[in-house]
């Protein structure tokens, strides 16, 4: 892999990081919960025919928390970094 390949993809990550930060997971996965509950009930049918795709995006949604986790790690990261870059620059 090359510097600018690097780079990009780096920056790519970042991006994508920020993106899923920004997601309301938690609400997604509790209307999954309500669906995984309810739905065999009130249409079986429907339950039957979505119940793959849904428990993918389950799925994919829960490793999306993970991502959310990392970000926000680096973002404390970067502002902790940032702040003593100040400090330092001001004398303190």
């Amino acid at each position: 892999m090359t510097n600018e390949q690097y780079l990009d993809t780096q920056n790519k990550v970042l991006l994508v990081g920020a993106a899923v930060e920004q997601l309301n997971l938690d609400g997604m996965l509790e209307a999954i919960a309500q669906a995984e509950a309810f739905a065999p009930i009130l249409d079986p049918t429907l339950y039957c025919d979505g119940m793959e795709p849904m428990h993918m995006i389950k799925r994919l949604a829960e490793s999306m928390q993970a991502v959310q986790v990392r970000q926000r790690e680096l973002r404390r990261v970067v502002e902790q970094r940032r702040r003593r870059t100040a400090a330092q620059g001001a004398g303190l």
